[in-house]
């Protein structure tokens, strides 16, 4: 049988650019993301965690 199951990891992401903007993202994606590579990532907003914006991340794609 096929294994079906969808797993996710929590990402506590620097999104900024010139300073540090931290964010986090609960990645429910087939991609498992990797420190020190680049992602896009398209996400919806579902409020606040421990005062970081928090989003669910459907698609993410690997920047090569």
């Amino acid at each position: 049988s096929a294994d079906t199951t969808i797993s996710n990891q929590l990402l506590l992401l620097n999104v900024g650019e010139d300073k540090e903007q931290l964010v986090y993202i609960e990645n429910y994606s087939n991609v498992v993301v990797e420190a020190g590579k680049s992602y896009k990532m398209f996400a919806d907003v579902v409020g606040l965690k421990s005062g970081y914006p928090y989003l669910i991340a459907r698609y993410v794609y690997e920047i090569e």
